[in-house]
């Protein structure tokens, strides 16, 4: 069981990682790998060692031939 002081840590950890990121999510500005697969709409994991990433991209678009673009679900995860 996780004690009292232990949430109020990870509680106070995830509100920072949350802060951090916020403004790059707001934003909306791509990273180069992910621009290139929201123009082309090819996924292009497999190609750097994330075959697994391909799969969940596939099922999280729930399209098996295109990639859509999932922004901020690319930036998040």
């Amino acid at each position: 069981m996780i004690c009292k002081d232990d949430k109020k840590t990870l509680a106070l950890y995830s509100g920072l990682a949350l802060l951090f990121i916020y403004p790059l999510i707001q934003a909306g500005v791509f990273y180069r790998d992910d621009l290139d697969r929201a123009i082309t709409g090819q996924y292009g994991w497999r190609g750097l060692g994330r075959p697994i990433a391909d799969i969940l991209m596939k099922i999280l678009s729930a399209s098996g031939r295109y990639n859509l673009d999932l922004f901020p679900y690319t930036m998040i995860a």
